[in-house]
């Protein structure tokens, strides 16, 4: 059977508003097939998804339980890695880097040591859809993505979701990230979005269809800007 996310049209209306399908053909068309690499630093991903197959690089890691098996216990993280492998072609490969329990909690120090483990893995993009209150421990995280940045590393962060300025947040007030707002369907800023001048883009990030946690995979729609930062 075919997968929810192609069953119907409005299951991929991100995918069409930011024209995603059209960008791999062009990509496909021009022989631009070079691996890049996307860091997904957030709760694991599930790696045996039916969707997610032949995506998901074996070389991450559990900062949770210390250990090489980042597998998702919440869901966040492989919605995250689904909403990027809809929108990419096969070349694009997914490393997962679990920084956050089966709760979403988790501390600045474990999360800084996730962002640090992906920067000596080399990759290119690192997406980060999490962020909090700017505060001295929160330095740790801004420490490890200028790191990232200086290597050359392409950082992208959700700006939050609690209709305030981005700026007041880690890592999305860091100007040389990605910072990424949530638009609705009919183009407008959702009303829980992070905004401000730290803001770089908008994207889809309501009613996102994309993988979650199950045994033989499973999919369901979740919004935040949380989502829109895999976009």
């Amino acid at each position: 059977d075919e997968h929810p996310l192609l069953q119907e049209e409005r299951n991929r209306w991100g995918a069409e508003r930011i024209e995603s399908d059209r960008f791999k053909q062009y990509l496909s068309d021009k022989g631009k097939n070079n691996k890049i690499v996307v860091a997904v630093v957030d709760t694991g991903v599930q790696a045996d998804h039916p969707f997610l197959e032949g995506r998901i690089l074996d070389t991450g890691y559990d900062f949770i339980h210390s250990d090489e098996i980042p597998d998702d216990e919440n869901m966040h993280g492989t919605h995250c890695a689904g909403i990027i492998a809809d929108n990419t072609p096969e070349c694009v490969k997914i490393l997962p880097v679990k920084i956050f329990n089966s709760t979403g909690s988790s501390t600045s120090a474990i999360i800084s040591l996730g962002i640090d483990y992906a920067v000596r893995k080399n990759v290119d993009v690192i997406s980060m859809s999490f962020g909090g209150y700017c505060s001295d421990t929160a330095c740790e995280i801004e420490a490890s993505v200028n790191k990232a940045i200086k290597k050359g590393i392409t950082c992208v962060v959700a700006a939050g979701n609690e209709w305030e300025n981005a700026k007041d947040h880690c890592p999305s007030k860091i100007e040389e990230c990605i910072t990424v707002a949530s638009l609705d369907k009919n183009d407008r800023l959702s009303d829980f979005s992070n905004f401000g001048d730290v803001v770089d883009i908008s994207a889809p990030g309501e009613d996102i269809w994309s993988s979650s946690i199950a045994e033989n995979g499973y999919y369901e729609p979740a919004s935040g800007t949380s989502m829109a930062c895999p976009f």
